[in-house]
């Protein structure tokens, strides 16, 4: 494993050819993936709304939310789903490479670096989701600039010249300033931008240095605070809004989806925030940050596999306390190798790291689906686990846990990820033909289902109904108009 150096060109480009094959064999098994759910509403609806408004775009945001960017963005996404799949995945295939970078420069070791990029990119139980829906890209496009700013910090905090050092300034701010117009999910790389520092450069920078550069690096958070404050009279005013809903009973009826349904609902978006919802948060983040949580849905892609689901359900407790056994038992192990080892010292950021971003999506965000960075720091983690057992000759152990991480994506491959929680590709590539028959038809009773289908069927038949929008919504906001439509009769 030492053969390979960061000098080497052809490794570099070796490495970059494995990632964008990686990426490209996703994207050929998921083209045929279609719009689905809030994908007509955001992505067909702001391009109907321009429309109705003759404007080319239009700057908005949310009541609640301080996202001009992310509907800036949803304007000019192609009509094509396979065009815009395709410009997302791209963007994953990047965000591997800039990882990649990061990593060989803290750690200068090549192997490492590259195997903790590959790791990231196949760990679908966490960006399957954000890959798969039309509008969930923001998460893609967010971790693709939260590490592109810690790229971009690392060289500023090592710059001398003055220029330079503003030009490196200049483009970390504007980097996260435009992602946090994009989503608040990018916060977690200001706050992961501040760990990497206080981790690797405080004690080597003196009092007024520190001090400078942990402004910059917290600018942007800031900065978020002051405009909420501003917007909505509130410095966080979506978290705030989250904690206090009353998920229960906005949601009760998820209760009543099943006889798991209590399952269901605490593994939903919609779990309360009380100590049954963190379990939950908290079990579903560690399976995915270890790429296991994958096997649900293969599971339930199947349906000669469904007595293995029923199963699973009815032991969920007992299979979860199982799975905690066995992994405190096989991280004793590893914990006791290592320090005999005298290199479990080694181990202090890695751990560090993914704790803290593990604490801050389960208890902060409250989310599972949507926590990509837990994928970098899980990647580091277990890069450097297999890496250091391969050097001190325990190979059946690497070898081992690259099996149990890799399986799991290899697997849902042959499904063409068709699953993903309540996402089913082939479902909704069904029902979107159907919706374009309709809509090409002029059938409107395709409408009756589900109301968001209407911002799809008035955009693609905008001239057969001009007159009437334009009355109807002509000089409307945008989130006047949204509303205005679904309840349009």
């Amino acid at each position: 494993m030492q053969l390979f150096t960061s000098k080497n060109n052809f490794f570099f480009l070796y490495l970059y050819l494995i990632l964008f094959l990686i990426n490209f064999v996703f994207f050929i098994l998921t083209k045929d993936n279609s719009w689905v759910s809030d994908d007509y509403a955001f992505i067909f609806g702001a391009k109907l709304y321009n429309l109705i408004q003759d404007k080319f775009f239009f700057i908005e945001t949310e009541p609640t939310r301080f996202i001009p960017l992310f509907f800036l963005i949803n304007q000019f996404i192609p009509e094509s789903y396979s065009t815009w799949h395709f410009i997302v995945v791209i963007f994953y295939f990047f965000t591997s490479i800039v990882l990649f970078k990061i990593t060989l420069k803290l750690f200068n070791n090549f192997i490492f670096a590259a195997l903790t990029s590959i790791l990231f990119s196949v760990n679908y139980s966490i960006s399957l989701d954000s890959l798969s829906w039309g509008v969930y890209y923001s998460h893609i496009f967010n971790v693709f600039f939260g590490l592109l700013s810690l790229y971009i910090l690392i060289f500023f905090i090592a710059e001398k010249n003055k220029r330079k050092k503003t030009l490196l300034i200049f483009s970390y701010l504007t980097i996260l300033l435009l992602s946090i117009s994009l989503s608040e999910g990018s916060l977690i790389y200001i706050l992961i931008n501040l760990f990497v520092y206080i981790f690797f450069y405080f004690l080597k920078k003196n009092y007024l240095q520190n001090f400078f550069n942990i402004f910059i690096i917290i600018f942007p958070l800031l900065f978020f605070f002051i405009i909420n404050s501003i917007f909505f009279s509130h410095p966080l005013k979506i978290l705030s809004d989250r904690v206090n809903l009353d998920y229960e009973s906005k949601y009760g009826n998820i209760y009543n989806k099943d006889n798991n349904s209590e399952i269901y609902f605490y593994k939903s978006t919609y779990a309360p925030r009380n100590a049954k919802g963190y379990f939950f948060k908290l079990t579903d983040n560690i399976l995915k940050s270890v790429n296991l949580s994958q096997l649900e849905n293969i599971i339930k892609n199947y349906e000669y596999m469904q007595f293995i689901k029923i199963f699973l359900k009815n032991n969920y407790y007992k299979i979860i306390s199982i799975f905690f056994i066995i992994s405190i038992i096989f991280s004793s192990y590893l914990a006791i190798f290592l320090k005999e080892k005298k290199a479990l010292k080694n181990y202090k950021f890695f751990l560090l790291f993914y704790l803290f971003v593990l604490i801050i999506y389960t208890f902060i965000y409250a989310r599972t689906n949507l926590s990509i960075a837990l994928s970098v720091t899980s990647a580091l983690l277990i890069s450097k686990i297999i890496i250091d057992f391969w050097n001190y000759k325990k190979k059946y152990i690497s070898t081992f846990i690259l099996i149990i991480f890799l399986t799991p994506s290899i697997l849902n491959g042959f499904t063409k990820f068709n699953i993903s929680g309540d996402f089913n590709a082939k479902n909704n590539f069904k029902k979107f033909k159907e919706i374009n028959t309709s809509t090409e038809n002029k059938d409107k009773s395709i409408l009756n289902q589900d109301n968001r289908y209407k911002f799809y069927y008035f955009y693609k038949n905008f001239n057969e109904n001009k007159s009437m929008l334009k009355k109807k919504f002509k000089d409307h906001t945008y989130f006047e108009f949204q509303n205005d439509l679904i309840y349009l009769n």
